[in-house]
This record gives C-alpha cells, sequence and structure tokens, in this order.
C-alpha cells in the first residue's frame, strides 16, 4: 500500500471517529447511568450548535411545516466539516505551497 493511500485511510478514518462522537457518547453515557434518554434529545443538549440548529429548524419549519428531528446532529456535522476544511488549509496548504516553491526555485537556479 502506497504511503499516500494509508494517509488517506487515517484522515478519513479519524474524522469518521469524530462524527459519530456524539452516538459513542450516548453510549457511553447510557451505558454508565443505566437511564434511557432518546438520542437525539442527548445530542440536541450536548453536541448541537445553537446558531446552525436554529436557522436549520427555522429552514425546515418553513420548508415542510415540521420540526426537524436531527437538526442538533446535522449542526455538529456542519462545524466539523469546516473546522476540517480549516485543518487542512492551515496543515496542507503552506506544505504544497513550499514544495511550488522549492520546485520554482530548483527550476530557475538551474537555468
Amino acid at each position: 500500500m502506497k504511503e499516500k493511500n494509508l494517509k488517506q485511510k487515517i484522515d478519513l478514518g479519524l474524522w469518521a471517529l469524530i462524527w459519530i462522537l456524539p452516538v459513542l457518547g450516548y453510549v457511553v453515557s447510557f451505558w454508565r447511568a443505566g437511564n434511557a434518554v432518546p438520542i437525539f434529545e442527548y445530542i440536541n443538549t450536548n453536541f448541537s450548535f445553537e446558531l446552525i440548529r436554529n436557522l436549520l429548524d427555522q429552514i425546515w419549519l418553513k420548508a415542510f411545516d415540521s420540526q426537524l428531528v436531527l437538526s442538533g446532529y446535522i449542526s455538529y456535522l456542519i462545524v466539523v466539516e469546516v473546522v476540517h476544511c480549516v485543518f487542512d488549509a492551515i496543515v496542507f496548504i503552506p506544505r504544497f505551497a513550499h514544495a511550488v516553491i522549492d520546485k520554482f526555485t530548483s527550476f530557475a537556479g538551474g537555468n
């Protein structure tokens, strides 16, 4: 297996773990406490972001005239993806820029 493919699989596995973190948190909480709380209520209280959740609720309510049950989890996923993009931009774009600059300077210096 190429090193690049391995790194991509590790990256995907890490972010998939972060995506299902609310469900894992619910399972651990339920196992430790022993009392049943509805999973959507648990995620809405512990893993949602109010601004995004309220926006999603308003859009869904106007479009379908009902309450969106997964709005807390969807708000969590949106924030995770934004953080993922910012993390990739901070970590990988400078590395790419350095590689391009190195190629350009080696090309310019060789002539």
